[in-house]
């Protein structure tokens, strides 16, 4: 047997291992693409529903329809949510959300302390009351970054996310 019978079947054979190893690294940045593109949709979901809970907190506080335990329960129920989903939610988005329920509770407490004048902005969803003390609008101030940092990471978790 010659050299020039061997060649054609190592080269059938590097050819092979050649398009069998391509196709292995492209069948792994598409799996990798896919891992990431799942992570980054539960990431996005926990997200929303993280601020669609805290707006319904936040609009049972504004309707004067929870009292403060109630208010104080469902912050544990959210904690727990909290403590559930960090599989998929960052330290970030964690205290992003403890410090808007923080807020919300302090504005809770200032509402039903302050006159009637600031309950009434505040049932009648103003953005902020009209009458507010310091400590008020500092409270909704804490409220608004943090609503604005967990929308902000939900914007960042979509455009991150890779194409399917």
């Amino acid at each position: 047997m010659s050299s020039v019978d061997i060649l054609g079947p190592v080269l059938g054979f590097l050819g092979g291992a050649l398009a069998v190893g391509l196709g292995f690294l492209q069948w792994r940045r598409t799996e990798r693409n896919r891992r990431t593109r799942e992570l980054s949709q539960r990431s996005a979901g926990a997200i929303e529903e993280l601020q669609s809970r805290l707006r319904q907190l936040q609009i049972l506080s504004r309707g004067g329809a929870i009292s403060a335990e109630a208010l104080g329960e469902q912050t544990r129920h959210l904690n727990i949510f909290l403590i559930e989903k960090r599989s998929v939610l960052d330290a970030e988005i964690e205290t992003a959300a403890r410090d808007y329920l923080a807020a919300l509770g302090d504005i809770h407490r200032e509402i039903s302390e302050a006159g009637t004048a600031t309950q009434e902005d505040w049932a009648n969803t103003l953005a902020r009351p009209q009458s507010e003390t310091e400590a008020l609008r500092q409270a909704v101030e804490r409220m608004e970054a943090a609503e604005t940092a967990l929308t902000g990471r939900l914007h960042r978790a979509w455009e991150n996310m890779p194409a399917a």
